[in-house]
């Protein structure tokens, strides 16, 4: 029989789990549990996320997240070591192996086909990457214009792709540009080899709408519900929690027995 290694990593989707667009009874109270929370030896942290740099740095201050060891950004183009809540630092050995494959645009060439269309701005510099650029579009007019948008980039042929968001809230809607083979999972993997961790050792918290890109099959996978649930579920090996955000995170937590 094989043995399944004990869990050692916890990596969690800081948007819409850790830093949701609107926070739910018992999120606040969940989050400085996992800050208090005592793990395993040799234990670490990761977050994956959309965010550059310096807006992970912003969110883990602003919202009090525990403090990862490692973020995956820019959708999986970028990852950092954090040993500080003000400065994530660049893996180095990451850049030079992971450039020539992802690859990236000049910012100028993309904000020139970006910022001609009219209901086209930029997000504030917080939001913009080092292979990752940010956009808000006019919500009257977003779906056609992304359309539009990216039929010039496949004319033009630049290696990147197009994600939006929105929320209720909002008049506009949020574009992100990333590196076209930017994902989670092969930089998620290129740290596992580089730490000789097991992905089997890794407990993977999502939402929902991220759930077709993880090779569950890798991965202890759980996902958390955007909204309370009667009970949790386990679909296919995949833990569906109960509870929503952060409070899915600790439920996740404790499913899978990662805290001692």
């Amino acid at each position: 029989m094989v043995s399944i290694p004990q869990p050692q990593v916890l990596a969690v989707e800081l948007e819409s789990v850790l830093v949701p667009s609107f926070w739910t009874p018992g999120h606040q109270e969940s989050l400085q549990e996992l800050v208090s929370a005592k793990f395993s030896a040799n234990w670490s942290l990761i977050y994956l996320t959309k965010l550059s740099r310096v807006a992970v740095c912003a969110s883990i201050i602003r919202h009090r997240l525990p403090l990862p060891d490692v973020v995956v950004s820019e959708g999986g183009a970028m990852l950092y070591g954090a040993s500080d809540p003000f400065m994530l630092t660049p893996l180095e050995r990451f850049q030079r192996e992971m450039t020539a494959a992802l690859g990236f645009p000049d910012h100028r060439r993309i904000d020139e086909i970006m910022l001609a269309h009219a209901g086209v701005e930029t997000q504030d510099p917080e939001y913009q990457g080092v292979r990752k650029r940010c956009y808000r579009i006019d919500r009257s007019i977003a779906d056609a214009t992304v359309n539009t948008i990216k039929k010039q980039i496949s004319e033009k042929q630049l290696r990147v792709r197009i994600e939006t968001s929105v929320t209720d809230q909002d008049d506009f809607v949020v574009c992100d540009v990333l590196a076209e083979k930017a994902s989670y999972w092969p930089s998620l993997q290129w740290w596992h080899h580089h730490q000789g961790r097991s992905p089997q050792a890794t407990v993977c918290v999502l939402s929902s709408a991220r759930q077709g890109e993880v090779p569950a099959e890798a991965y202890r996978l759980a996902i958390a519900t955007s909204q309370f649930q009667a009970s949790a579920t386990t679909v296919s090996g995949i833990y569906h929690t109960s509870r929503p955000h952060a409070c899915g995170v600790l439920e996740s937590c404790q499913h899978y027995q990662v805290m001692r």
